[in-house]
């Protein structure tokens, strides 16, 4: 199996181990699936915002679909820290 293909395994198994039986991330899920597996990689200020900005429907919560959207502000996010480019939008 490819390093991407497990990558993108991995980031399933995430979101079912820490959404709990009702399928779908809450606030404190998601602040203990950041702080634990992104140790150093996000400010702990920062996860308030990210969650802000992914819980589109507002209730709370996100769901699969709104976890996707995580892997590209994260990527994005990273980038950023690592070159100062592209921080703006």
């Amino acid at each position: 199996m490819n390093n991407r293909l497990q990558c993108m395994e991995r980031l399933v198994e995430l979101f079912e181990q820490y959404s709990g039986d009702d399928n779908a991330l809450d606030r404190k899920e998601f602040r203990a699936m950041m702080e634990k597996e992104l140790q150093g990689k996000v400010d702990t200020s920062d996860v308030d915002k990210i969650f802000g900005k992914l819980d589109k429907n507002d209730d709370g919560k996100l769901d699969l679909d709104e976890y996707i959207k995580i892997i590209g502000l994260l990527i994005k996010h990273i980038h950023c820290k690592k070159t100062g480019k592209g921080c703006g939008k």
